[in-house]
């Protein structure tokens, strides 16, 4: 996903995030393993806060994104609460390298009530990749 349609995205969902912050959340996204959003957050030097990581997931794994971003029908990144009661974002990167992020449960709470209770588990979204 380009910045442009990601912008386009934001707009759509009255999800504010300045350009800048969202380039930012995309490289790190696509070059980084990350284990929570405050990893995020520190590795960008001040420059993004928990609140614009927050809004950029949550904007990406709205219903009907899911299909638009995915290559040949494999899920870039899927959305999964786990065994253990972790709430996690699975990541396959564009160098095939399988990535996670733990999420708070609120935000995964809030999630849920985004796209629906029974999507959560198999929804396929595209967050943060260029």
């Amino acid at each position: 996903m380009n910045i442009e349609n990601a912008k386009k995205l934001l707009k759509e969902k009255d999800i504010s995030i300045t350009e800048n912050r969202l380039e930012i959340l995309m490289r790190l996204a696509d070059h980084h393993h990350f284990h929570s959003i405050s990893e995020i957050v520190n590795e960008s030097n001040g420059k993004l806060n928990k609140k614009s990581v927050y809004n950029a997931i949550k904007l990406f794994i709205c219903k009907g994104l899911a299909e638009a971003y995915t290559l040949g029908g494999v899920p870039k990144y899927a959305l999964t609460d786990n065994l253990e009661g972790k709430s996690e974002i699975h990541v396959v990167s564009q160098d095939g390298v399988i990535k996670h992020l733990s999420i708070d449960q609120r935000i995964f709470d809030d999630i849920k009530k985004s796209v629906g209770e029974d999507e959560v588990s198999s929804i396929s979204i595209s967050v943060l990749l260029k």
